[in-house]
Protein backbone atom coordinates (compact mmCIF):
# COMPACT_ATOMS: atom_id res chain seq x y z
CA UNK A 1 0.00 0.00 0.00
CA UNK A 2 1.13 3.53 -0.76
CA UNK A 3 1.26 5.88 2.22
CA UNK A 4 2.06 9.58 1.83
CA UNK A 5 1.86 12.11 4.66
CA UNK A 6 0.65 15.56 3.65
CA UNK A 7 2.68 18.65 4.57
CA UNK A 8 1.68 20.79 7.56
CA UNK A 9 0.15 17.78 9.37
CA UNK A 10 -2.99 17.82 7.21
CA UNK A 11 -3.36 14.04 7.13
CA UNK A 12 -2.24 11.30 4.79
CA UNK A 13 -3.09 9.57 1.52
CA UNK A 14 -3.32 5.80 1.52
CA UNK A 15 -4.20 3.21 -1.12
CA UNK A 16 -6.53 0.44 -0.05
CA UNK A 17 -8.78 -2.25 -1.52
CA UNK A 18 -11.49 -1.70 1.12
CA UNK A 19 -14.15 -1.37 -1.62
CA UNK A 20 -12.73 -4.41 -3.52
CA UNK A 21 -10.71 -2.19 -5.87
CA UNK A 22 -7.40 -0.45 -5.17
CA UNK A 23 -8.17 3.25 -4.65
CA UNK A 24 -6.74 6.39 -3.08
CA UNK A 25 -8.13 7.61 0.25
CA UNK A 26 -7.54 10.76 2.30
CA UNK A 27 -7.38 10.41 6.10
CA UNK A 28 -6.87 12.99 8.83
CA UNK A 29 -4.03 12.60 11.34
CA UNK A 30 -6.28 10.68 13.74
CA UNK A 31 -6.90 8.02 11.09
CA UNK A 32 -10.46 9.15 10.33
CA UNK A 33 -11.50 8.88 6.68
CA UNK A 34 -11.95 12.33 5.12
CA UNK A 35 -12.87 11.14 1.62
CA UNK A 36 -12.30 8.46 -0.97
CA UNK A 37 -10.35 10.28 -3.69
CA UNK A 38 -10.76 7.74 -6.53
CA UNK A 39 -13.83 5.54 -7.06
CA UNK A 40 -15.00 2.96 -9.58
CA UNK A 41 -14.82 -0.65 -10.76
CA UNK A 42 -11.13 -0.38 -11.63
CA UNK A 43 -7.78 -0.27 -9.83
CA UNK A 44 -5.16 2.37 -9.16
CA UNK A 45 -2.00 0.62 -10.38
CA UNK A 46 0.62 3.24 -9.49
CA UNK A 47 0.49 6.32 -7.27
CA UNK A 48 3.12 8.81 -8.46
CA UNK A 49 2.70 11.51 -5.84
CA UNK A 50 0.90 14.53 -4.47
CA UNK A 51 1.65 18.13 -5.43
CA UNK A 52 0.80 20.11 -2.27
CA UNK A 53 1.05 23.46 -4.12
CA UNK A 54 -1.66 22.45 -6.61
CA UNK A 55 -3.54 19.96 -4.34
CA UNK A 56 -3.27 17.42 -7.18
CA UNK A 57 -2.43 13.71 -7.14
CA UNK A 58 -0.98 11.74 -10.04
CA UNK A 59 -1.74 8.07 -10.61
CA UNK A 60 -2.01 5.30 -13.22
CA UNK A 61 -5.14 3.16 -13.39
CA UNK A 62 -7.19 0.66 -15.39
CA UNK A 63 -10.16 3.04 -15.81
CA UNK A 64 -10.16 2.50 -19.59
CA UNK A 65 -10.21 -1.29 -19.31
CA UNK A 66 -8.02 -3.98 -17.84
CA UNK A 67 -5.57 -4.04 -20.75
CA UNK A 68 -4.92 -0.28 -20.63
CA UNK A 69 -2.84 1.67 -18.12
CA UNK A 70 -3.70 5.37 -18.22
CA UNK A 71 -2.11 8.31 -16.40
CA UNK A 72 -4.42 10.71 -14.52
CA UNK A 73 -4.34 13.76 -12.30
CA UNK A 74 -7.08 14.40 -9.73
CA UNK A 75 -7.75 16.90 -6.97
CA UNK A 76 -7.33 15.91 -3.34
CA UNK A 77 -11.11 16.27 -3.00
CA UNK A 78 -11.67 13.69 -5.78
CA UNK A 79 -12.73 16.30 -8.34
CA UNK A 80 -11.20 17.70 -11.54
CA UNK A 81 -9.94 14.35 -12.79
CA UNK A 82 -7.98 14.65 -16.04
CA UNK A 83 -6.54 11.97 -18.31
CA UNK A 84 -2.92 12.70 -19.16
CA UNK A 85 -2.74 9.81 -21.67
CA UNK A 86 -3.98 10.74 -25.15
CA UNK A 87 -3.82 7.18 -26.55
CA UNK A 88 -5.14 3.77 -25.49
CA UNK A 89 -2.44 1.42 -24.32
CA UNK A 90 0.02 1.75 -21.46
CA UNK A 91 1.38 5.09 -20.31
CA UNK A 92 3.88 5.06 -17.48
CA UNK A 93 5.55 8.14 -16.02
CA UNK A 94 8.64 9.27 -14.15
CA UNK A 95 7.99 12.57 -12.36
CA UNK A 96 10.59 15.18 -11.50
CA UNK A 97 11.17 16.26 -7.92
CA UNK A 98 8.37 18.68 -7.15
CA UNK A 99 6.06 16.99 -9.71
CA UNK A 100 6.30 19.85 -12.23
CA UNK A 101 7.37 17.63 -15.15
CA UNK A 102 7.28 14.00 -16.16
CA UNK A 103 8.68 11.74 -18.83
CA UNK A 104 5.98 9.47 -20.22
CA UNK A 105 6.59 6.11 -21.82
CA UNK A 106 3.70 5.06 -24.05
CA UNK A 107 3.34 1.77 -25.87
CA UNK A 108 0.68 -0.67 -26.92
CA UNK A 109 0.71 -4.17 -28.37
CA UNK A 110 1.55 -2.87 -31.84
CA UNK A 111 3.64 0.22 -31.01
CA UNK A 112 7.17 0.34 -29.59
CA UNK A 113 7.74 2.76 -26.70
CA UNK A 114 7.42 6.49 -27.32
CA UNK A 115 9.13 8.74 -24.76
CA UNK A 116 7.96 12.32 -24.22
CA UNK A 117 8.59 15.17 -21.79
CA UNK A 118 5.42 16.80 -20.41
CA UNK A 119 4.54 19.52 -17.94
CA UNK A 120 2.45 18.31 -14.99
CA UNK A 121 -0.79 19.42 -16.68
CA UNK A 122 -0.11 16.98 -19.53
CA UNK A 123 1.11 19.48 -22.14
CA UNK A 124 3.73 18.03 -24.45
CA UNK A 125 7.06 19.83 -24.21
CA UNK A 126 9.24 17.58 -26.37
CA UNK A 127 9.21 14.15 -27.99
CA UNK A 128 12.37 12.48 -26.70
CA UNK A 129 12.18 9.26 -28.74
CA UNK A 130 9.37 8.21 -31.10
CA UNK A 131 11.05 5.06 -32.46
CA UNK A 132 10.07 6.13 -36.00
CA UNK A 133 13.05 4.30 -37.49
CA UNK A 134 12.09 1.06 -35.77
CA UNK A 135 8.44 1.42 -36.86
CA UNK A 136 9.56 1.96 -40.46
CA UNK A 137 11.95 -0.99 -40.35
CA UNK A 138 9.29 -3.30 -38.88
CA UNK A 139 6.96 -2.59 -41.83
CA UNK A 140 9.37 -4.60 -43.99
CA UNK A 141 8.51 -7.72 -42.00
CA UNK A 142 4.72 -7.55 -42.60
CA UNK A 143 3.99 -8.62 -39.02
CA UNK A 144 0.37 -9.15 -38.10
CA UNK A 145 -1.20 -6.83 -35.57
CA UNK A 146 -2.37 -8.21 -32.24
CA UNK A 147 -6.15 -8.20 -31.96
CA UNK A 148 -7.74 -8.12 -28.51
CA UNK A 149 -11.02 -9.73 -27.52
CA UNK A 150 -12.97 -10.91 -24.46
CA UNK A 151 -14.74 -14.19 -23.87
CA UNK A 152 -16.45 -16.03 -21.03
CA UNK A 153 -15.21 -19.37 -19.81
CA UNK A 154 -17.51 -22.24 -18.80
CA UNK A 155 -17.88 -20.71 -15.31
CA UNK A 156 -19.08 -17.41 -16.79
CA UNK A 157 -15.88 -15.53 -15.90
CA UNK A 158 -14.94 -12.93 -18.52
CA UNK A 159 -11.36 -13.28 -19.71
CA UNK A 160 -9.23 -11.18 -22.05
CA UNK A 161 -7.29 -12.63 -24.94
CA UNK A 162 -5.39 -11.65 -28.04
CA UNK A 163 -4.54 -13.27 -31.33
CA UNK A 164 -2.33 -12.71 -34.32
CA UNK A 165 -3.64 -13.88 -37.66
CA UNK A 166 -1.32 -14.78 -40.55
CA UNK A 167 -0.41 -11.71 -42.60
CA UNK A 168 -2.37 -12.93 -45.63
CA UNK A 169 -5.27 -14.32 -43.61
CA UNK A 170 -8.44 -14.99 -45.64
CA UNK A 171 -11.44 -15.09 -43.29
Amino acid sequence: DDLVFLPNAKGFIWTSEKDNFNHLYLYDNDGKLVNQITKGSWDVISFYGFDSNQNVLYYQSTEQGPINRVLYSIGLNGKNKKSLSPLSGTTDAEFSNGLKYYVSAFSDANTPPIYELHSADGKLIKVLENNADLILKMKDYSLSKKEFFSFKNTDGVELNGWMMKPSHFDP
